[in-house]
């Protein structure tokens, strides 16, 4: 496997960690947090976090962004489905398809 493959992996692992606990976090909050917040929770740019909340969102997930006096504001949708089904978990990987193939190539 190269080098750039690995690279690859590593960083579609650590996205995925990321976006798994952004659900973990919105799911425990009732009113939502903001991007600012979220960004340094995680350890990532805005910019990362909005990317990884679009993944989510055509995903399934029940997520809105609200703008805010403070910021843009994120949180679950509450009164929808918030179980985290099998086809989610499923969408959430196949993101990282292009990944495995290129293991699988090299």
């Amino acid at each position: 496997m190269t080098k750039a493959a690995l690279e690859t992996g590593e960083r579609a692992q650590r996205q995925v960690r990321r976006q798994w606990q952004l659900l973990h976090v919105l799911a425990g909050l009732k009113y939502g947090m903001t991007l600012e917040r979220l960004s340094r929770l995680t350890g990532v740019c805005q910019r990362t976090i909005r990317r990884d909340l679009d993944v989510l969102v055509q995903a399934g997930f029940p997520i809105e962004k609200n703008h805010e006096e403070e910021g843009i504001e994120v949180r679950f949708v509450w009164g929808s489905d918030l179980s985290v089904s099998a086809l989610r978990i499923i969408a959430l990987e196949m993101q990282n398809e292009p990944t495995r193939r290129v293991e699988a190539d090299s």
